[in-house]
C-alpha cells in the first residue's frame, strides 16, 4: 500500500514539474528571449561590414560565432543578465498574482512548489541560451567559410578561459562556450527569482541581475578584481588566466546563496500566510 501511494505521489510530481516545464518552452516570452539572443548575435555582424559587403561572407564561421559572442559591436555580453530572467525569473510573482499559487502549495507543498521553480528556472533559462546560440553557430557554419583563419582564431582564443579546448578543436571550443554561457545565463536567472521573493514586482525580478551585475563589474574594475565580474563569467576572454575551478565556485557559489536566501525568505512569508 506504501510503495502504491509513494508511487502516486512521485507520479503527480513528476508530471507537475513537465507540465510547467513544458508550458515555459511554449510560452512567448521563451521564444522572446531566443529571438533577442539571435538579433543581438547577427547585430554584430554588420562589424563586418566596415570591410566590404563583399567580403561579408568570406570570414570563417568560427570568427563569425565569435564575433557574435563578445566581438566589437556584439550585445550578447551586457544583455545576458537580462534575457536570462525573461522565460521564468517572474513566475513565482505571476502565480501569486493569479492566485494559483495556494493550488499549487496545497496539491505539492510549499517545500516541493519551491524546489521545482527554482530547477524549472535554471533549466529553461540554460534551454535558452544553448537552443539559440546553437542555432547561429549552425547558422555560421552553413553561411560562412569552412576554412579557419588560425591565426585570427588563436589571437581571439589566446586569453580564453577554455584555450586548452580551442587548440584540440575549434568547432567543440564553440559548443563548450554554448554550453558555458547557458549554465552562467542559469546564474543569472537565479539571482532574478530569489529577489522575487522579496519584492513582488516582475520588472524588478526582470532588470535586477542586469542592475547588480553592471554594479559588480563597476566595483570590480575600480577595486582592480575585474576577475569577481559577473560579466566575465560570461566572457571566457575577458580576464586573463581565469579559470575553471575558479567558474565552478562562483556559479555554485551564487546559485547556492539565491537558493537558500529566496528558500528561506518563502518559508517565512508561507509560515506568516503573507504569500496567499
Amino acid at each position: 500500500m506504501v510503495p502504491t501511494i509513494l508511487y502516486i505521489i512521485c507520479e503527480v510530481l513528476l508530471e507537475y514539474c513537465k507540465n510547467i516545464l513544458f508550458n515555459g518552452i511554449k510560452d512567448k516570452k521563451f521564444f522572446l528571449a531566443i529571438s533577442i539572443i539571435l538579433l543581438s548575435m547577427i547585430f554584430s555582424l554588420t562589424s563586418f561590414l566596415d570591410e566590404g559587403s563583399m567580403y561579408f561572407f568570406k570570414h570563417d564561421y568560427v570568427t563569425t560565432f565569435l564575433q557574435g559572442y563578445n566581438g566589437d559591436k556584439s550585445l550578447l555580453v551586457p544583455l545576458a543578465p537580462l534575457i536570462a530572467t525573461i522565460p521564468f525569473a517572474a513566475n513565482h510573482i505571476e502565480n501569486r498574482k493569479s492566485g494559483i499559487i495556494k493550488n499549487l502549495i496545497i496539491r505539492i507543498g510549499y517545500d516541493k512548489y519551491f524546489k521545482y521553480t527554482f530547477l524549472i528556472n535554471i533549466i529553461l533559462s540554460f534551454l535558452v541560451f544553448f537552443i539559440s546560440m546553437f542555432i547561429f553557430m549552425l547558422f555560421s557554419i552553413l553561411f560562412f567559410d569552412k576554412n579557419i583563419d588560425l591565426d585570427i582564431y588563436n589571437y581571439i582564443t589566446k586569453n580564453s578561459m577554455y584555450n586548452f579546448v580551442a587548440n584540440i578543436s575549434p568547432l567543440f571550443y564553440l559548443l563548450i562556450l554554448i554550453i558555458h554561457c547557458s549554465i552562467i545565463s542559469a546564474v543569472y536567472s537565479s539571482i532574478g527569482l530569489s529577489l522575487s521573493y522579496y519584492i513582488k514586482n516582475k520588472f524588478i525580478a526582470w532588470v535586477f541581475p542586469f542592475v547588480i551585475t553592471t554594479i559588480i563589474s563597476l566595483f570590480s574594475i575600480f577595486l582592480g578584481i575585474t576577475k569577481l565580474e559577473l560579466m566575465a563569467m560570461f566572457d571566457v576572454t575577458r580576464v586573463k588566466d581565469n579559470t575553471f575551478i575558479f567558474l565552478l565556485f562562483y556559479v555554485s557559489f551564487f546559485i547556492t546563496t539565491s537558493y537558500f536566501i529566496a528558500y528561506n525568505k518563502f518559508k517565512r512569508d508561507i509560515q506568516n500566510d503573507e504569500e496567499f
